[in-house]
């Protein structure tokens, strides 16, 4: 996640992708690192993609909610 964030803070929007995919991919918690994603893809004008990312995102924060 820091490593996507300082991707992120430094607009290098190929290696935030790769840091936060690595992050929920290595089973990090929660929705961050997929509104983190969906911000860095909206940035590089990927907005399909950054739709998916938001729906996840809003998935699992239901999910929490119901659980």
């Amino acid at each position: 996640m820091r490593e996507g964030l300082a991707a992120y803070e430094a607009e290098t929007g190929a290696d935030t992708q790769h840091w936060f995919e690595a992050a929920f991919a290595n089973g990090v918690p929660g929705s961050a690192p997929h509104l983190l994603l969906a911000l860095s893809l909206l940035r590089r004008g990927k907005i399909p993609d950054a739709l998916t990312q938001l729906a996840t995102a809003k998935d699992m924060e239901e999910a929490d909610a119901s659980g």
